[in-house]
């Protein structure tokens, strides 16, 4: 039962992605929702996220993204729950169509009042074809980390 739940806010989620209702979109995660996109931009919190993708839309006006759930693994005495699929996006760019796509995670919880709500997201990149968005290079070093 939780996991058609999950699956179907899943939908809801790709729905609001496609038709850009991102209200609808943010009421899928919970107040603190966390994303680590493609390009390794962090979001921290739903207007993090929603102000992202409404420049993502504005820059890339036929911006596409689609979220397919291979599993969904709840942990039921928590109210946890682990999403893994594949994911997808398309866009327009010099000198055609961006096809882009790979791996994502996600954390879900399950709130007394609110139900299940995504907690976190993690979209890992696994192809990119059709523009010069696909060409970066690999960073000079990895930040410094203080140890205590």
């Amino acid at each position: 039962m939780d996991e058609q739940e999950i699956l179907r806010i899943r939908a809801r989620s790709n729905h609001a992605l496609a038709t850009r209702d991102l209200p609808a979109l943010s009421r899928c995660w919970a107040p603190n929702y966390t994303v680590v996109t493609s390009t390794n931009a962090n979001g921290f919190g739903r207007a993090d996220s929603v102000d992202r993708l409404t420049s993502a839309y504005r820059d890339k006006p036929d911006l596409l993204y689609v979220r397919d759930p291979l599993t969904v693994q709840v942990f039921e005495a928590w109210g946890m729950a682990a999403e893994h699929g594949t994911w997808r996006s398309t866009w327009g760019e010099p000198p055609g169509t961006v096809t882009m796509g790979g791996t994502y995670f996600a954390k879900w919880q399950k709130y007394r009042d609110a139900g299940w709500l995504i907690q976190a997201e993690l979209f890992v990149p696994a192809y990119c074809n059709g523009g010069a968005s696909c060409v970066r290079e690999l960073p000079v070093a990895a930040p410094e980390q203080q140890v205590e």
